[in-house]
C-alpha cells in the first residue's frame, strides 16, 4: 500500500490542490443531492445534524433549520410585498 500511495504522490506532486470535500450544488437542498453534499451543506450553513444518521434525516434536519416558520394559517410570517400593514389591523 506505501508503495501505490508513494507512486500517486509523486505523480500528482506535493504542490497538488486538495480537494476540501464534496462539492455542494447550487441551490437549496434536494433528495436527489449526495449524503456527502448535504452534509457539506450542513456545515457551511451550521445546521446541527446530531442525531441524524440517514440521508433523509440529514435533509430533514437542513429543511427544518434553513425553511422560514410558517403561520397556522399557510401563509409566511413576513407580509408579501404588495401587503401594507393597515392600522385598523385587530390588536390581541
Amino acid at each position: 500500500m506505501g508503495m501505490l500511495m508513494r507512486r500517486h504522490y509523486e505523480k500528482a506532486g506535493p504542490d497538488a490542490p486538495v480537494a476540501d470535500g464534496p462539492a455542494v450544488p447550487d441551490g437549496d437542498p434536494t433528495e436527489t443531492w449526495k449524503a456527502d453534499q448535504l452534509k457539506a451543506y450542513a456545515a457551511e450553513h451550521d445546521v446541527d445534524l446530531a442525531g441524524a444518521t440517514k440521508k433523509a434525516d440529514v435533509l430533514a434536519a437542513i429543511l427544518a433549520a434553513t425553511t422560514p416558520p410558517t403561520n397556522p394559517d399557510g401563509e409566511g410570517t413576513t407580509p408579501a410585498a404588495d401587503e401594507t400593514p393597515t392600522d385598523d389591523a385587530p390588536t390581541s
